[in-house]
Parts: C-alpha cells; sequence; structure tokens
C-alpha cells in the first residue's frame, strides 16, 4: 500500500500541468509527516538494555549484584516469603548465570517490565534476613539464613560478668592475757630487801636505830682541844 502511494505520487509529479504539480507537492508533504511521526514509534519498539545479574554463595549469606553500568533508583518491598525489587527504568535482566548456578537461599529470580519501571521478584526461604545496599553503580543483594541472622543481630558487646570475692575464713585472734596485780610489800620486807642488797655488794649496814636515823661518831682519844692556861 505504501509503495503503491508512493508510485502514484511520482505520477503525479510527472503529469503535466501546474494542477496536478501542487497536488504531487502536498501529497509528498503528508508523506514526510507521517514518516516523522512513526519515528517515536520506531524507537520505543527499541530493545532494552540489557544488565547482566551474578550470584555468589558465601560462608555466611548469598548475594545477588545488579551490574548497572550508571546510577539507577530502586526500592525493595519484603513480603513473607518474598521481595520485589522496584527499578526506575525499563530494562533487560541477563538472569543466564543465576539460573544455571542458583543460591540455596534465593529459591527463584524472575523479572517483568511493569510500563516504565522492571520489577524482579525473588522467592525466599521462611525466616531469612535480606539487606540491600548500592556499590557504586551496582545494587547488592544479601540474604542471611536464621542462624547468620541471629549472630548478626546478637549485641557485640556482651554484658561483663563481676568478680564474685572469695570468702576466706576468719584467722583466730589469741585475747591478750591481763596482766597480774603488783604484790606490795610491807616496812618490814623492804627493810630486809635493802640488807640483803647492802650485804651483797659489800656495804656495811649499821644499828640505825629507827629507820632513817644516823647513828652518832664516836672520836678517837686525844683529839678534843685542851683549854687554855
Amino acid at each position: 500500500m505504501f509503495f503503491g502511494f508512493v508510485a502514484s505520487l511520482f505520477s503525479g509529479l510527472l503529469a503535466p500541468g501546474r494542477r496536478r504539480l501542487g497536488l504531487a507537492a502536498g501529497l509528498l508533504a503528508s508523506v514526510l509527516l507521517a514518516l516523522l511521526s512513526l519515528a517515536p514509534a520506531a524507537s520505543t519498539a527499541a530493545e532494552p538494555p540489557s544488565v547482566r545479574v551474578r550470584a555468589g554463595v558465601h560462608e555466611d549469606y548469598n548475594r545477588l549484584v545488579f551490574d548497572w553500568q550508571d546510577a539507577v533508583t530502586y526500592r525493595v518491598v519484603e513480603e513473607s516469603g518474598r521481595a520485589d525489587i522496584y527499578f526506575d527504568r525499563p530494562v533487560a535482566f541477563d538472569l543466564s548465570r543465576v539460573r544455571k548456578k542458583p543460591p540455596p537461599l534465593f529459591k527463584s529470580v524472575e523479572a517483568e517490565r511493569q510500563g516504565d519501571a522492571t520489577v524482579v521478584h525473588i522467592v525466599l526461604p521462611k525466616g531469612v534476613k535480606l539487606r540491600h545496599r548500592l556499590l557504586g553503580t551496582r545494587v547488592v543483594i544479601d540474604v542471611f539464613p536464621p542462624t547468620a541472622t541471629a549472630r548478626a543481630e546478637a549485641p557485640a558487646k556482651q554484658e561483663k560478668k563481676i568478680p564474685v570475692p572469695i570468702a576466706r575464713p576468719a584467722q583466730s585472734v589469741r585475747p591478750v592475757a591481763e596482766a597480774e596485780p603488783a604484790v606490795r610489800l610491807g616496812p618490814a620486807a623492804t627493810a630486809a630487801g635493802t640488807a640483803l642488797a647492802a650485804s651483797l655488794s659489800g656495804t656495811r649496814v649499821g644499828n640505825w636505830g629507827s629507820a632513817g636515823t644516823k647513828p652518832a661518831e664516836t672520836k678517837p682519844a686525844g683529839s678534843e682541844p685542851r683549854p687554855r692556861q
């Protein structure tokens, strides 16, 4: 049909007369406008860009990486046993690597286009923990099993235990013996002790009579002064 229209157009251009020439010019302008209107539809029908998706199995988690070449906006909606990742543009995800060797914590990974966005549907086992982040232009999805989730959520600092002092047996304290009262000696005993001490030191003790009375001294004969004649 289109080729017939073009043929009639050229035949009109070749026909003599100004009237036919004006008709042909109008038809040519209509064709150009039609071609211009079809250009956006052709660009819309073009295939969207492809984005590679990688998967990895680590000791405590499984990982899914979307290798975007430029910055992208996304959001994650989690429900019981599944997670939906919404990307802000149409794209064709290459899931061949994930489907060839799927990680055990990703039961299934599927993608579909919804208008001007692309959604990735992930089915997960029960009890797992999903975490996501941007790493440059890449979107990283990590899934932790229940055991690793419990370790990750445990407090980093454990409560310190205060040591309880060990009770030691009390040492027995001997009571100090009370000092015996001093024995007071009478006068007779005191005098006897003094005499004994004097005899031991070689000092003669005379008969002083009463205590504290010194005996009279005896002067030799002729020692008294003579009276004057």
